[in-house]
C-alpha cells in the first residue's frame, strides 16, 4: 500500500553490476523488495519512489549500470494526466458531490405494508416532510413517527431507521373494523325472493323455517326477544339465510360502437424529464391535445448502480398517442361471444356463495343488436341486517 500510495520504481541489473548494486544498497540503508534472480545471475528488485532518486544517484557516480523496468503508483498516475486539468476538476467535483450528499436521503424502502403500496408509505412520509432528498441532520425518528401516525389512520404503527442514505421504513396497517362484531341491535330482513333451504344461526330469534316462501323486505330473524319472566330484550340479529331464488339477467350487445382508433400518421409525442433528489427537470416542451383526443400513457424508471441499491435519480418518459373515434360494426359472432363473456361476469356478481342448480339461456338478434335472456335458479344467502332503534 506505501509503495502504491507513494509510487514505485521496479529496476534491473545484470549479473556483472547485481552484485555492486546491492553493496550500494547495504552500505546506504536503501530498502528494497522483490528480489528476482534469474539462472544468469541478473536481479531485478523495486524501490521506493524517493528512495530510487538516491539509489540512481549512487549508481551513477560508482558508474553501475541499471535499468528501469517499471514505474507505478499514485504520483506517477497523476503525472501522466498532467496535461488532463478537466478530469482532475471532475474527480474533485465528483469528491464534493459524494460528500454533500451523503447527508441526504438517497432511497426510501418500505417493509411489513399489505394493502398500502409503497407509493402510498411514501407520499404520506413526504406530506410529514421526509423522503428522497431530506438532510439528515433534520431527521428526527420519534417526531416524524408522530406525525405519520397522526396524519394516516391507515397506519398502526411504523419504525424509520437511517443506514447511509437509505431509509428503512416499517409499518404495521391498521386492523378494519369488523362491522359483523357490530353490537347496535337489528334485523335480518330477505335481500331477495326466495323459498327457505337452510339457515345457520348465530344470535337472533329465528321467525322463518325450511320450505318457508319469502318475500323481499320480509322479516326472517328478529334481533328483539318477548319474555313473560324478563321482558323485552334485543339483541345484533347474525345468520346466514340460504334460499332458492330465481333471476332474471338481460343483456343487450348493440352491433354498432365507438372506437378510439390508433393509425399510423397519427404519431405519439413524447416529453422527457428527470427526477433528481425530487426535484423534476424537464428536457423537453410540454405537448399534448388540450381536445382531451389522446392517451396519455406514463413510465418512470429509476437508476441503480448494482442490484438493490438505487440512485435518488429516475428518468420519466410521457406519451401522447393521438386517436380518433370511430364507428365500427360488430359481426353476429363477436357479439354472441361478448354476451356470454358478460354473462360469466354477472353469474360470478351473484352474492353470497351461490350455488347454481339450473340455467336456462335464449337469444335473439335484429339489426340493432344482440339479446341474451338468461333465467338462473340458484341457492344463495338473502340475508341483510337492518339495525333498528330502541326506545325505553
Amino acid at each position: 500500500m506505501i509503495y502504491g500510495l507513494f509510487g514505485y520504481c521496479k529496476v534491473s541489473a545484470d549479473s556483472q553490476n547485481a552484485p555492486r548494486l546491492l553493496n550500494i544498497c547495504m552500505q546506504n540503508g536503501y530498502p528494497y523488495k522483490d528480489i528476482i534472480t534469474d539462472e544468469c545471475g541478473n536481479i531485478s528488485l523495486v524501490f521506493r519512489r524517493n528512495v530510487f532518486a538516491r539509489v540512481y544517484e549512487k549508481c551513477l557516480l560508482c558508474g553501475v549500470e541499471i535499468s528501469v523496468i517499471e514505474k507505478g503508483g499514485f504520483p506517477y498516475f497523476l503525472y501522466r494526466y498532467r496535461y488532463r486539468a478537466g478530469l482532475l476538476v471532475g474527480t474533485m467535483a465528483a469528491a464534493v458531490m459524494v460528500f454533500y450528499f451523503s447527508g441526504i436521503i438517497w432511497d426510501v424502502r418500505v417493509s411489513g405494508n399489505v394493502n398500502l403500496t409503497d407509493t402510498e408509505v411514501i407520499s404520506t412520509l413526504a406530506e410529514c416532510g421526509f423522503g428522497v432528498g431530506s438532510p439528515k441532520t433534520d431527521f428526527r425518528a420519534d417526531v416524524l413517527e408522530n406525525r405519520v401516525l397522526i396524519n394516516d389512520s391507515r397506519i398502526a404503527w411504523i419504525s424509520v431507521n437511517l443506514k447511509g442514505t437509505v431509509a428503512h421504513v416499517e409499518i404495521r396497517e391498521s386492523a378494519k373494523p369488523n362491522n359483523s362484531q357490530n353490537d347496535a341491535p337489528a334485523n335480518i330482513v330477505a335481500a331477495r325472493s326466495g323459498v327457505i333451504q337452510r339457515i345457520e344461526l348465530e344470535d337472533g330469534n329465528v321467525l322463518v323455517a325450511a320450505g318457508d316462501r319469502v318475500n323481499e323486505g320480509e322479516l326472517l330473524v328478529s334481533g328483539l326477544y318477548d319474555s313473560n319472566i324478563s321482558g323485552y330484550r334485543w339483541t345484533h340479529a347474525r345468520a346466514k339465510v340460504y334460499a332458492r331464488c330465481v333471476r332474471e339477467i338481460n343483456i343487450y350487445i348493440p352491433k354498432t360502437f365507438e372506437s378510439r382508433v390508433y393509425t399510423a400518421e397519427n404519431e405519439a409525442e413524447v416529453e422527457y424529464s428527470v427526477n433528481f433528489f425530487g426535484k423534476e427537470i424537464k428536457f423537453s416542451k410540454k405537448c399534448g391535445n388540450d381536445e382531451g383526443n389522446c392517451d396519455i400513457i406514463e413510465k418512470s424508471r429509476s437508476l441503480t448502480l448494482v442490484k438493490g441499491i438505487s440512485l435518488p435519480l429516475s428518468v420519466n418518459t410521457v406519451w401522447h398517442v393521438p386517436y380518433t373515434v370511430e364507428t365500427l360494426t360488430r359481426s353476429d359472432s363477436q357479439m354472441e361471444r361478448l354476451a356470454y363473456f358478460e354473462l360469466s361476469q354477472r353469474l360470478a356478481e351473484i352474492p353470497g356463495g351461490a350455488e347454481l342448480i339450473k340455467k336456462t339461456v335464449s337469444t335473439s338478434s335484429d339489426e340493432g343488436g344482440f339479446y341474451l335472456y338468461c333465467t338462473v335458479v340458484c341457492v344463495e344467502d338473502i340475508a341483510r341486517t337492518v339495525e333498528f332503534e330502541v326506545t325505553q
